[in-house]
């Protein structure tokens, strides 16, 4: 990570500061990987560690999640979340449970086997700011993979319920989410059609 010049925030390597001043927000990054990434810094809770930068967001496209809200609205949107943390090694989600909830990354590395009848593969590794979970999420169905913790992991989880309450009370933060859900798992089907 270095310091940007311009704005004095940490930037990951290879990443930029973004101002959004003009709007009164606070930087944010656009890096180029192919994981979203929720990319602000914020006084509380604080997401990102800035002072104490143990690992790089991760490289990624110019995807972030919630960028368009203002520190009020993040505050909210992250008062609905559940604060979880997981020691090295411990299974995070299992491939076959029905638990319909996102998943934040806040800090540390997670990885994961996706299992498609006897076949396994492995998953990219993902670190702060990584969103994984949006599938279960939207159709309730089983999980497709399972999850480890590569370090200690803290991440922000949002139930489905959570997320109703949110949309009744903040209605254009879950329109926001849903937004940029939908982008990312778009953006994900048309590299995997790239590829094939």
């Amino acid at each position: 990570m270095t310091r940007d010049a311009t704005s004095g925030v940490f930037v990951p390597t290879g990443g930029r500061a973004v101002s959004g001043q003009d709007r009164g927000e606070r930087p944010r990054f656009f890096s180029s990987s192919g994981s979203a990434i929720l990319c602000r810094t914020v006084a509380k809770p604080d997401l990102f560690n800035y002072e104490h930068p143990g690992s790089a967001l991760p490289h990624g496209d110019e995807s972030v999640i919630l960028r368009g809200l203002s520190n009020a609205e993040w505050d909210a949107f992250v008062s609905f979340g559940e604060p979880r943390r997981f020691a090295p090694g411990e299974c995070i989600v299992r491939a076959g449970e029905t638990c319909r909830a996102i998943y934040i990354i806040r800090a540390g590395h997670v990885r994961g086997e996706l299992a498609s009848g006897k076949k396994r593969a492995a998953t990219a590794s993902m670190g702060p700011g990584t969103v994984f979970g949006e599938l279960a999420f939207f159709d309730g169905k089983p999980r497709s993979a399972t999850l480890w913790a590569d370090d200690a992991v803290d991440l922000l989880c949002l139930p489905f319920t959570a997320f109703e309450h949110l949309a009744a009370w903040h209605p254009r933060i879950a329109r926001e989410l849903l937004l940029d859900l939908g982008r990312e798992l778009s953006q994900r089907l048309r590299r995997a059609e790239a590829k094939a």
